[in-house]
């Protein structure tokens, strides 16, 4: 928590908080909190 979302391994396209889907450009979305909920791709083994 409190890290950016953009720096995570898989491609996260958004975040769902308080009920609310933001796109990850959305300052808003600059640092994850404890009840986000993160919308992304997840990469699997190559």
């Amino acid at each position: 928590m409190g890290g950016s979302p953009r720096h995570l391994r898989d491609i996260v396209l958004g975040v769902v908080r308080d009920g609310q889907l933001l796109r990850i450009g959305a300052p808003e979305v600059d640092a994850i909190e404890a009840s986000d909920r993160l919308l992304y791709i997840r990469q699997v083994g190559r």
